[in-house]
This record gives C-alpha cells, structure tokens and sequence, in this order.
C-alpha cells in the first residue's frame, strides 16, 4: 500500500475515528452534542465505504448512478466531518482546554470552514470548478488534521472531570 494513496489514507483517519467513537461512548463527561457527533461518526463511517465502493463519474462523461452514489456519500461524509468539528470546537473550549489547544482548534477549524466553502464553491461556480481537487483535499487534509490534533488532547481531555 503506497503511503501517498488515497486509500491509505482513507484507511488512516478512519481508523482514528474508530477511536474517537470508542472515546466518546466511554467518556463520562457528558455534553449537548455527545449523541449526535456518535452517530455521525457512525454515518460518516458508512460513506467512506459508499466513497470508495462507487466510482465517481470521469470529467466529462455523463452521469452514472454510481457516480451519483459516490457524489451523495461524499457530500454526507463532508457534511458529517464539518458538523462534528464546528460544533466540538466550542465544547471543548467551555471545558476548560489549555488556551494553545483552544487558539489551535479555532484555526483548525476556520481552515476547515474556509475549505469547506471552496468545495460548495467548486461544485457550482463554473471558475472554482477548475481548482476543486484542491480545495476538495485542504478539506481533507484540514479535517483530518482537526481530529489528529483532537487525539493529542485526549488525555487531557480525560483529566478535565
């Protein structure tokens, strides 16, 4: 498996997620967002197989029902991603996260944000269009940097009963 591949990588923030879901269901310290971030980790666990499963559509051909199905598991994967990262940002800070954690989650976070807004962007306006691979992976590569930055936090997290 070449380190570079998508699938690998794929693989990778899955896996760590895999860890965030077990976290959240163990943690005791109870939040307004617990539930729905488990079941969105839960969702979006399904997508990555949905994204990898289906082949998207090649530029230019027409669409396919597969590539379809690939487009709305990417889409829900995104949105998943995007919920659960605008809205743990907030808790942990209220919990009391050293303020060089907080300052970069909120940077992390309006990376994320930002990058988001390139991929709705790229889907529909014709000149972003040309540029959505790119924004499309600092999408990735920010999201998957959020949750790699989360799990450094985790033991103190842990700490903050």
């Amino acid at each position: 498996m070449n380190l570079g591949s998508y699938t690998f990588y794929q693989e990778y923030v899955t896996s760590y997620r895999r860890c965030y879901l077990f976290f959240l269901l163990c943690w005791d310290k109870d939040f307004h967002f617990k539930t729905v971030t488990i079941i969105m980790l839960g969702i979006r666990a399904l997508t990555i197989l949905g994204v990898l499963v289906f082949p998207t559509d090649l530029e230019g051909e027409r669409r396919t029902t597969t590539g379809r199905l690939h487009y709305l598991s990417a889409i829900i994967q995104f949105t998943m991603t995007a919920t659960i990262i605008f809205n743990l940002t907030p808790v942990f800070i209220q919990m009391g996260i050293s303020s060089a954690y907080a300052t970069t989650l909120v940077i992390l976070t309006w990376i994320t944000k930002i990058s988001l807004i390139g991929v709705i962007l790229g889907m529909f306006v014709s000149p972003m269009k040309k540029i959505f691979g790119l924004v499309e992976r600092g999408f990735l590569f920010s999201s998957a940097l959020y949750f790699l930055f989360f799990s450094t936090m985790l033991p103190t997290l842990i700490s903050l009963h």
